[in-house]
């Protein structure tokens, strides 16, 4: 299985990316995290948008700042039109299941008047 991992870059240390990187391959597959797994050579964009297009189970970490960034709505929104299932991963929380729907609300959740 191949895990395309997004995160919001200013929120995600070096430190806590390879901590991620870890995590998820200890539950197999393989995985991808831009910052790690990214090919000194060639377009950036076009080399994350191509891993997109091949993985099997998008992985949003869940921060502050997730889906605040051009690039991670991009990710995000790439990867729900393709309708790639969807794995939430919080800061001191595991790995879980989620919908993309219910995801926008997490992070942008309703005004309370």
């Amino acid at each position: 299985m191949r895990l395309f991992v997004s995160y919001a870059r200013k929120d995600n240390s070096p430190l806590r990316l390879a901590q991620i990187d870890r995590e998820l391959q200890a539950l197999g597959g393989s995985v991808y995290i831009d910052d790690i797994h990214h090919p000194l050579v060639g377009n950036r964009h076009e080399a994350v948008l191509a891993e997109l297009g091949r993985a099997d189970l998008f992985v949003a970490v869940k921060t502050l700042n997730y889906l605040r960034t051009d690039w991670t709505r991009l990710e995000f929104g790439t990867a729900m039109k393709a309708a790639l299932p969807l794995a939430v991963l919080e800061v001191g929380g595991g790995l879980r299941p989620a919908a993309y729907e219910a995801l926008l609300t997490e992070v942008y959740p309703a005004p309370t008047f």
